[in-house]
C-alpha cells in the first residue's frame, strides 16, 4: 500500500482523523467552507466565478494528496 490508512488496528481511527483534518485545513485556507461528518467531507463556497473557486479548491486538494 502506497498511501491511506491501514484498517483493523487500534491506531487507525486516530490516523484517519489526522488525515482528514489536514485536508479540511488545506481547503479552508483556500477560502472554502468545510464540514466534516463521520468519514466524509463536504465543501461549499459562495462563488462569483464557478471555475476559479472550484479550480483553486481542486488544485489545493491535489497538492495536499501529493504530500
Amino acid at each position: 500500500m502506497l498511501s491511506g490508512i491501514i484498517h483493523g488496528n487500534g491506531i487507525g481511527p486516530i490516523l484517519f482523523v489526522m488525515y482528514i483534518n489536514k485536508l479540511a485545513e488545506t481547503l479552508s485556507k483556500a477560502g472554502e467552507a468545510v464540514r466534516l461528518f463521520a468519514d466524509g467531507l463536504k465543501m461549499y463556497a459562495r462563488m462569483s466565478s464557478y471555475v476559479d473557486v472550484m479550480q483553486n479548491a481542486s488544485d489545493r486538494s491535489v497538492n495536499w494528496a501529493d504530500l
